[in-house]
């Protein structure tokens, strides 16, 4: 892969494409998938604007790729960057894994309160232990990875999980 940038396969998708974006704006960036051309040659094909390159030139197809990226991306720099600390991050979590759990945003004391059918707990981070504690209404470890906190919370609470939904 060209430097600068990365990439994420997403094979299951229709057609099978690439994601590629850039080590600075992880979050934003276009899908690429090959199609057949003129006399069915492959080309690589963002998903948005034109063809880049044909299939037997990858480095072209880089190339063409930072260029769009750094149209796309030209507006990016000048904003602030946002960084959420893990109480926010939990917060998003839940939001995702168990909507249906009701979660308080996050106070100035970093505490989540949270509940379901009756059941309320309050979870913080801890700093010396490097991560998500119980503060009220739950017991055991919880970890530090917000996504499986999130399921493990909503477990606490006899909430159902599922999969996070993509955005």
């Amino acid at each position: 892969m060209t430097q600068g940038l990365l990439r994420r396969k997403r094979y299951e998708a229709f057609p099978a494409t690439v994601k590629i974006f850039s080590t600075d704006h992880p979050w934003v960036g276009p899908s690429v998938y090959v199609k057949a051309g003129v006399c069915g040659v492959p080309w690589f094909i963002p998903a948005i604007g034109d063809p880049l390159r044909p299939g037997h030139d990858p480095a072209g197809a880089g190339a063409a790729m930072i260029e769009l990226m750094g149209e796309l991306m030209s507006g990016f720099d000048e904003l602030p960057r946002v960084r959420r600390g893990p109480v926010p991050s939990l917060y998003a979590a839940l939001r995702r894994r168990a909507p249906q759990v009701a979660a308080a945003r996050p106070d100035d004391e970093a505490l989540l309160h949270v509940s379901y059918r009756g059941q309320e707990a309050q979870v913080a981070w801890d700093d010396d232990l490097e991560q998500y504690a119980w503060r009220r209404g739950g017991s055991g470890q919880i970890g530090s990875d917000a996504e499986k906190a999130a399921e493990l919370i909503a477990w606490a609470l006899g909430a159902r999980t599922g999969p996070a939904t993509s955005g």
